[in-house]
């Protein structure tokens, strides 16, 4: 049987009080709806997002993850009219539906983040089966009422219409199904708005169903069914997925010496033997090798960490490259492009920008080096300052192997500087130096003897 996906997303976000969809609200670095969209089993090769006229970010965002790679499915967007109801919604998709001539439907969330792969597979393979949860606290969900048999439903009533004895019960509705596409849509036409909300629900449309068709309960953890609607949702859905991450890394031989204060993204890869230390987080396509070390305080993201790093502690790293037996920090920042090789050097109160340094070189004190590529084993003092900038365009510096660069230098780009040479202490670099020389510049030094101050 074909199954082609539907995520409802043009709700309003009122309650998380943001101009932004609460969809694109991130756990870990990611936005719910990403979360929902990797989560889509393999086998579902068509997505449908239906959202609101009021969403071009979202189809933005969407287009930045699938040019990313992020996810597997094919995305396409219906437009909701006006945001009346879940029924409405799934309406709303259904020329895209008929033109794959799907015969199911794996109904979604984009503000169920957590749910997981394996059990949207298990709702598939036992459609139509919808996702239910036990919540100690069951208030804000529809509540699932079943029949004697304990598997299949018997109704769904939505929160705001329970009554006091239905309130209590603790068996909710996650908002996830499996269904025939055949049997459900026509009757989503007969739904109708007569509750609180004035809506037209799509759970309305199930409770018809469940008169003559099994629909059966798939029992699911709470954290995968937990949904986003408040900021209190946003931290706690933050905290179950960060136990969830750090959990499977402990596991697989990492270290995480204080998991309450470390922040581990989904797309984070970690070798074993890795050494993270407290507070630190891992956002984005991050890459770290085995046996290396990230101590406190440090953050990075989409970078490529190699084997046997040591990233000392409070040091920034953003869409940079660094190879093996690299050490960077403390307080140091990388930018993007940045590029390191193998036993590169990089210190305290440094900063890089689309630096390319070779292997064994070293940059340790007080240094901006910014569109810059430097050699094997040449040493950059403390204070140095590659000025790329002219206040219209970046000019590239370009420093050889085997190069001394003198403390509180100042190499005004774009320059060249030749293999083996030596640049004096306080230089201003204006012109190219050959391999092999000496570079000094310096106003000559004068000394006068004091003059008695004046009362």
């Amino acid at each position: 049987m074909s199954f082609i996906a539907v995520i409802l997303a043009a709700g309003n976000s009122k309650r998380m009080v943001s101009s932004r969809s609460k969809v694109l609200h991130e756990i870990l670095g990611d936005s719910s709806l990403l979360w929902a969209l990797r989560a889509i089993p393999k086998e579902v090769k068509n997505t449908v997002i239906v959202i609101n006229k009021n969403h071009d970010e979202i189809k933005r965002l969407v287009k930045v993850w699938e040019d990313k790679k992020l996810f597997s499915t094919s995305v396409y967007f219906a437009v909701q009219s006006s945001t009346v109801g879940t029924a409405h919604a799934l309406l709303s998709a259904k020329p895209l539906i008929d033109k794959f001539n799907a015969t199911n439907v794996l109904i979604m969330s984009a503000d169920v983040p957590l749910i997981m792969e394996s059990s949207l597979s298990k709702l598939i393979k036992k459609c139509p089966s919808l996702a239910v949860a036990d919540f100690i606290e069951p208030n804000g969900y529809g509540r699932i009422f079943l029949k004697k048999d304990g598997i299949h439903l018997a109704s769904i009533v939505e929160d705001l219409d329970t009554n006091k004895m239905q309130s209590r019960h603790r068996v909710v509705n996650g908002g996830i199904y499996a269904l025939p596409c055949k049997k459900i849509f026509p009757l989503l036409k007969m739904v109708k708005n007569t509750n609180k909300q004035k809506e037209f629900y799509l759970t309305d449309a199930i409770n018809i169903l469940a008169e003559n068709q099994k629909i059966e309960s798939v029992p699911i953890d709470s954290q995968e069914l937990f949904g986003l609607n408040t900021r209190t949702d946003l931290s706690l859905l933050q905290n179950y997925a960060k136990n969830r991450v750090n959990s499977r890394w402990l596991k697989s031989g990492v270290t995480i010496l204080d998991p309450s204060t470390t922040f581990i993204g989904p797309r984070v890869k970690i070798g074993s033997d890795v050494l993270i230390e407290p507070n630190v987080t891992l956002i984005g396509a991050v890459t770290i090798g085995t046996g290396s070390i990230i101590q406190a305080g440090s953050r990075i993201e989409d970078s490529k960490i190699g084997n046997h790093t040591v990233i000392k502690p409070y040091t920034l790293i953003d869409r940079s490259v660094l190879t093996n037996h690299v050490v960077v920090g403390p307080f140091a920042r990388l930018r993007e492009g940045t590029e390191l090789s193998d036993h590169v050097q990089i210190g305290n109160f440094v900063e890089t920008k689309k630096a390319k340094i070779s292997k064994g070189s070293k940059a340790n004190h007080l240094t901006y080096l910014g569109d810059v590529s430097i050699g094997t084993n040449s040493n950059i003092g403390a204070g140095v300052i590659t000025c790329n900038y002219d206040g219209l365009k970046k000019h590239k510096t370009v420093i050889g192997d085997n190069v001394f660069i003198g403390s509180d230098t100042q190499i005004i780009a774009p320059i060249k500087v030749g293999d083996g040479t030596l640049v004096a202490a306080g230089t201003t670099v204006t012109v190219d130096i050959p391999s092999h020389h000496k570079a000094k510049s310096r106003v000559p030094q004068v000394n006068r003897p004091l003059k008695k101050a004046k009362k």
